[in-house]
C-alpha cells in the first residue's frame, strides 16, 4: 500500500538513507528505493548498512 510505503521511506530517510517511493506500474505495487549510488563500492556499503539496520536489500546493477 501507498501509506506502508511512504512510512517506510520515511523510516529510511531518518536512518539517513537516500529513499524515495516509486509508484506501481504494471503489479499495482509501490516500491521503496534507496540510492542511486555512484558507484558498486557505495551500493555495497549501503546494502551492508540497510541489513546491519535491520532491512532486505535487493541491489539492482
Amino acid at each position: 500500500r501507498e501509506g506502508d510505503a511512504l512510512d517506510l521511506a520515511k523510516v529510511l530517510q531518518k536512518k539517513k538513507f537516500p529513499a524515495y517511493v516509486l509508484s506501481p506500474h504494471g503489479d499495482k505495487y509501490y516500491r521503496v528505493q534507496v540510492g542511486p549510488y555512484a558507484d558498486l563500492k557505495a551500493t555495497d556499503a549501503a546494502r551492508q548498512g540497510l541489513e546491519a539496520a535491520g532491512f532486505k536489500a535487493f541491489v539492482k546493477h
